[in-house]
Formats: structure tokens, C-alpha cells, sequence
């Protein structure tokens, strides 16, 4: 029997949030029937799964070691090139251990001041993941993400801006890698996921005529779409 998807029952009664650190490629089928699988119903939690990632930089673990053992139904050279840019957009950002520094001061400040760190990490990373998620499931290079939405400037009070900046860096770049990693048949049902609840990018026309400008603006309301049904914040 084929379900009929509501927005109002997703919300109402979301997914546990999914916390892995390479949680798409855990929790979208490997399925070239897509039409199975769309709508798609997963929740992320962001911050969680970029914290994961995080820590495993600031231990030590290397981007080579996490893509060990792991069938990406891509060629060899394809995947030492996604373990080199990685590195250098991790290296870019910078984004291990001022992360994990924001998360070490919570305990040490007044709650109203924590409270606020707290809801500006979970709103920057998840922004920042959904960029980067969307630019991943395009295989866009880490380059181009870099370019479009790794530039951030941090607008508000003065005292948020190192927690901000430190969860945009590490949100841009676990969203890159968690939508690079997927399969082709992964990478269907993630589009066809979010075409089906929209946006609709027909009045856009040609993708081939689209500036950069255009392509930022696409990315930001593809990730507004993915961050709305798919991340917990």
C-alpha cells in the first residue's frame, strides 16, 4: 500500500534524530528503485553528527582511516580525490577543535549565556549542514562549496562570534561529506526526496545559464527544504 506523505503528520511525529557521524549513507537505501523510497522520512541531528566528526579530527583520526573500508560504487581515483579534498576544505575551515572548545566553556558560564551559545551553535551548524549537504549530493568539489558558503561572516553580538563561526565550519563541512559519500542510487532518492516537497527550480531554466550568484541562491533554498523536513533544528 503506497503512503500518503503529510507534512503536518511528519512534523507532529518526527524520527528519532540519527546521530552517526556518516549517517546518510547508513540510513538512505542503496535502491535503484527510488520510487520505493520517495518521500524519504529521516531526521539528523547536525550538531551531534558534526560534534562526532569533530572529535574524531581533534583525536587524531585521519580523513584516509574514516573513508577505509567504505564501498562508495566509485572508482579508486575518485575516492583519493574526495580524501584530498576533504582534507584540504577541513584544513580551510578549521574546523575541529574550536568546536569542540565551544562545547568545553558551557559548563563554565551563566546559563542565560549558555543557553543563548547553545541555540546559536545548533542554528549556525545546521544551516551550514544543509549547505553543504545539498553541494554534496551534487559531488560539487570542496572547492566550489568553500567558495559559495565558506567565506562567513558572523553578524550578530560580538560575544556569539567565535561559537558561530566554529559551528558554520564544522556544519559546512560534515553536510559536504556526508552528501559526497552517497551512492548514485542514494543520491536519487536524496534529490527526489527533497523535489518531491519542493522547491521547484523549472522557472530558473537552464542550469547551463546559471551564474554563481544563481547557483548560491539555489543551494541556499534546496538546503532551506532539506533543513526544514530532515534536521532537528
Amino acid at each position: 500500500m503506497t503512503e500518503i506523505w503529510s507534512a503536518e503528520w511528519e512534523f507532529e511525529n518526527p524520527p528519532s534524530p540519527v546521530i552517526a557521524a556518516w549517517t546518510l549513507r547508513n540510513i538512505i537505501p542503496d535502491d535503484p528503485n527510488y520510487s520505493r523510497h520517495v518521500p524519504f522520512y529521516y531526521m539528523i541531528d547536525a550538531r551531534a553528527v558534526s560534534g562526532n566528526i569533530a572529535y574524531d579530527l581533534s583525536t587524531g583520526e585521519s580523513i584516509h582511516k574514516w573513508l577505509e573500508g567504505i564501498d562508495l560504487g566509485i572508482a579508486a581515483a575518485e575516492i583519493f580525490e574526495l580524501i584530498a579534498e576533504a582534507s584540504l576544505l577541513a584544513v580551510t575551515l578549521s574546523v575541529a577543535s574550536p568546536f569542540i572548545g565551544t562545547l568545553a566553556i558551557l559548563g563554565t558560564v551563566a546559563s542565560g549565556f549558555q543557553e543563548a551559545t547553545v541555540d546559536v551553535a545548533d542554528k549556525e551548524c545546521a544551516s551550514a549542514f544543509s549547505h553543504g549537504v545539498v553541494m554534496g549530493a551534487e559531488a560539487r568539489k570542496g572547492s566550489v562549496v568553500m567558495d559559495y558558503f565558506g567565506n562567513y561572516i558572523w553578524s550578530g553580538q560580538p560575544e556569539y562570534a567565535s561559537v558561530a563561526k566554529a559551528n558554520h565550519g564544522i556544519g559546512l563541512f560534515a553536510g559536504w561529506v556526508n552528501g559526497r559519500l552517497l551512492s548514485p542510487n542514494q543520491r536519487a532518492i536524496f534529490w527526489r526526496d527533497l523535489g518531491f516537497r519542493g522547491p521547484d527550480a523549472a522557472w530558473r531554466g537552464d542550469q547551463k545559464t546559471w551564474n554563481r550568484a544563481g547557483w548560491i541562491d539555489w543551494y541556499t533554498e534546496v538546503g532551506a527544504t532539506f533543513r526544514r523536513f530532515h534536521l532537528n533544528h
